[in-house]
């Protein structure tokens, strides 16, 4: 006879690997019907919403060009993620709660399931979140240069974002595809070009976001956003929250010209200087805090003010040197293969 007390553990192990054997089910056919667009887009994320090396669980500073997982180490990682933007030729609209339904209103004129074509689409099961994925042709692409990033707590995402698409949420059961958007149910859209031009334009003109490297003969350049703090990065590609941009703004001014003097100090060139970071920043905060506009002015006025201080880098130097003994170490791969 069977004891009463071991049935209800094997019970829950039973319905465990029933619940296990489902969420596998469920990745493998999500990584089967992927877009082919999003195969080297993709990443492996913590429960936290950070990329992470698929191979050791740890964080990943160099996502943005990092190789991505394979098929073995998507299915074994806690989350999986696209890098939106020119690698995938995705963009991403994120509605970040009841207030984005709005904020696009005012942009195109209607409501989303009005104006935009059906595509896919996922959630992290929060109350009026959701993003939506579009596809923008190569020949469009250029137009988004000069888009917003936010407006409001409705959010384009493009170039320098990420967006986790299944797997762990810190605060839900984890996310999902939206009912009727899975990839396996309907095929990923291309947003019309009509719509590209209603994007709201940044507040800062494009020219002062040149992806050039400075004019100076320096015998390395490197990306500057890779020697500054996770703090600062994420902020620069998110903005900050409302109420927030006074005090963030000094911490990513200090910090990108903290970085930018200590690689100058190396002799080691930047691709983009802190002055061209911090305006993407600006670019990515909110419009509006307490109802009045964002004050640009006030906001450059800090930078400069910042800029004119030798501050200490918000990353210990240690790690800096490691960085960039990396980049040393590519540059003269790359050198070899050019040879």
């Amino acid at each position: 006879m069977s004891s009463p007390i071991i049935a209800p553990p094997l019970v829950e192990a039973q319905l465990l690997r029933i619940e296990q054997s489902a969420t596998v089910h469920e990745r493998t056919r999500s990584l089967e019907n992927l877009p082919k667009e999003w195969i080297n887009g993709l990443l492996a994320f913590d429960g936290h919403k950070r990329p992470v090396c698929p191979a050791t669980g740890r964080l990943l500073n160099d996502w943005p060009t990092a190789r991505p997982p394979s098929y073995e180490q998507l299915l074994a990682a806690e989350a999986i993620g696209i890098r939106t933007g020119a690698i995938t030729g995705t963009l991403a609209f994120d509605f970040d709660g009841p207030k984005s339904w709005g904020y696009f209103k005012k942009v195109f004129k209607d409501y989303p399931w009005h104006v935009l074509p059906p595509s896919i689409a996922w959630t992290s099961g929060r109350d009026d979140r959701r993003q939506v994925g579009f596809l923008i042709a190569e020949e469009h692409q250029h137009l988004l240069e000069n888009k917003a990033r936010r407006f409001g707590d409705l959010e384009f995402r493009w170039s320098s974002a990420a967006s986790v698409i299944c797997g762990k949420h810190p605060y839900t059961k984890g996310y999902s595809w939206v009912d009727g958007c899975a990839p396996y149910e309907i095929e990923i859209a291309t947003l019309p070009l009509e719509l590209i031009q209603k994007l709201p334009d940044k507040k800062i003109p494009s020219n002062t976001l040149q992806h050039h490297p400075q004019q100076i003969n320096y015998n390395l350049i490197v990306p500057l956003d890779q020697f500054i703090s996770l703090r600062a990065k994420l902020l620069v590609v998110n903005g900050s929250m409302e109420g927030h941009c006074n005090d963030d703004s000094i911490f990513v001014s200090i910090d990108l010209t903290a970085a930018e003097n200590w690689l100058k100090a190396q002799g080691v060139g930047v691709d983009r200087s802190a002055r061209s970071l911090f305006a993407e920043y600006i670019n990515n905060c909110p419009d509006h805090i307490n109802g009045k506009p964002l004050d640009i002015e006030a906001m450059y006025r800090r930078f400069e003010g910042t800029s004119k201080i030798n501050y200490s880098t918000a990353t210990p130097e240690t790690t800096l040197i490691e960085r960039l003994a990396f980049h040393k170490r590519q540059a003269k791969r790359n050198e070899r293969r050019a040879a």
